[in-house]
This record gives C-alpha cells, sequence and structure tokens, in this order.
C-alpha cells in the first residue's frame, strides 16, 4: 500500500504552498480574544512560536497595531524533507478598540504562547471653559 505522502507530487507542494504563502498550521491572522474588566480593556493573542523580540505593539487612532514575525530553521541540502511546514511567516494585525484607552498605561506579557495587552479605560474628562445655566421661572 502507499502511503499518500510518499507520492511524485511530495517534491512539489511544498513549492507550491511557498508560492501562494499558504500554511496549514498558520492562519492569516493570530486569533484574539477582547474583554473588559476592572475598567480595563484586555487583548488576548495567541502567538505560539513566536519570540517576543520579534512583536511590536502600537497604538493608532484608535486602533492596536499587531505585528509579528517567526524566522525559518534553515535548510539543511542534506536532508530529503517529506514534510516541512515549518517556515517563515509574518503578519499585520489591525484591531478596532472599542473605546479610548490610555496609552501611555498599555501593558503586555507574553507568557506561554499568549500575547496578555492590558489597555487602561480613558476617563472622559468634563468639557471645561463655559457651562450654561439654566434658570428656573
Amino acid at each position: 500500500m502507499t502511503r499518500f505522502w510518499l507520492t511524485p507530487f511530495n517534491n512539489i507542494m511544498p513549492s507550491i504552498d511557498d508560492l501562494f504563502d499558504f500554511h496549514r498550521d498558520f492562519n492569516a491572522y493570530p486569533p484574539i480574544n477582547m474583554y473588559e474588566k476592572d475598567n480595563k480593556l484586555f487583548v488576548e493573542v495567541k502567538l505560539s512560536g513566536y519570540n517576543p523580540d520579534n512583536i511590536d505593539l502600537a497604538i493608532k487612532e484608535g486602533n492596536l497595531i499587531l505585528r509579528g514575525r517567526v524566522s525559518s530553521q534553515k535548510i539543511d541540502k542534506e536532508k530529503k524533507y517529506f514534510v516541512k511546514e515549518i517556515v517563515e511567516r509574518s503578519f499585520e494585525r489591525v484591531i478596532p478598540l472599542p473605546y479610548d484607552v490610555m496609552e501611555n498605561k498599555a501593558e503586555a506579557e507574553y507568557k506561554n504562547g499568549v500575547l496578555l495587552i492590558s489597555l487602561p479605560k480613558k476617563v472622559k474628562e468634563e468639557k471645561k471653559g463655559i457651562i450654561p445655566i439654566k434658570i428656573r421661572k
């Protein structure tokens, strides 16, 4: 019985996957959870396999901008690969925030393949200046 991975197409499939930048183990964007707790907005991002040094975060115009990259392993020409799914990949994701946050107090922690971003909710300031006062009659 011939196994499916020992077909003549075996050598060409990695090239086709690379051509279209398609990899079964990776979605175009890493999955997130976003929730509010204790007057803070939290964003959890699943980033297994990423080095925290290769992850960039920014807040711009009410959006959380997340970029990351994973370097591939060097290809050993002496090896005959039957399956090669570990490759270099990168992403950029723009996540709209549901409300204004205090950008200068944002914090992030990377632990066990999950990036947890904490964004304190911005307290709305009362408008200063002229305040109209209604006169009762």
